[in-house]
């Protein structure tokens, strides 16, 4: 909740900068970071860097939202340093036995012909950062589309080999029960859960066969 406090935030400042630009106003580039750090089963410590840099030229020039990226460096246990750049914002989602396994939020901006500034457009994916041989990372990270209304929970796996299992459970929607002379006459009902099931050893995600699975009954 508080990192999306600050996409709005931001969105806020881009807004107010676009507006100021069209007054005649130059406003001089802007930036804004987060970092974190996790320490994977084998020793690597990634580090996120994560920027969201806001382009606006003076003069007629029009203004550019640069979209949020995120610099991956990692350190492994004998020293060595490498890295590479993500787009995106990083949320760690946790260490599993195959590697580190993160939320990753982007968003895109759609403009009008006449250069109208429309709503942003959210993303969110589920990545697997598993260091590989020569301690790096691939250019393209192995991902799942998680939707807006999914709860994305891990499992570290218990045994070296084993994958990892991540699940991406959906909410619900209560449903007011009738009601008669002010007393509740059959319990709360609601609609089911769907739950979607991976496994990930490091390199790729595996669907369940049954997904989505329906909670529906219980």
């Amino acid at each position: 909740m508080k990192r999306f406090g600050l996409f709005v935030l931001l969105f806020s400042i881009t807004s107010a900068a676009f507006g100021q630009v069209s007054s005649g106003v130059s406003i001089a580039p802007v930036a804004f970071g987060f970092s974190n750090s996790v320490v994977d089963l084998n020793g690597n410590v990634l580090i996120f860097d994560e920027s969201f840099p806001l382009a606006v030229p003076g003069g007629a020039a029009a203004p550019t939202f640069l979209p949020p990226q995120t610099h991956v460096i990692v350190v492994a246990p004998d020293g060595t340093v490498t890295g590479n750049y993500y787009p995106g914002s990083f949320q760690i989602l946790g260490v599993g036995q195959n590697g580190v396994y993160a939320s990753v939020n982007t968003f895109t901006f759609a403009t009008t012909s006449t250069g109208t500034i429309a709503t942003p457009v959210f993303t969110r994916q589920i990545v697997v950062l598993h260091v590989g041989i020569g301690d790096l990372l691939p250019t393209t990270l192995p991902a799942i589309t998680v939707g807006s209304n999914q709860d994305a929970k891990l499992s570290l796996a218990i045994g070296q080999g084993m994958p990892d299992t991540i699940a991406l459970v959906s909410g619900n929607t209560f449903i007011l029960p009738p009601i008669l002379a002010g007393v509740t006459t059959s319990p709360v009902a609601s609609t089911p859960h769907m739950v979607w099931l991976y496994t990930c050893d490091g390199l790729k995600f595996t669907p369940n066969q049954k997904n989505p699975i329906s909670t529906a009954g219980e």
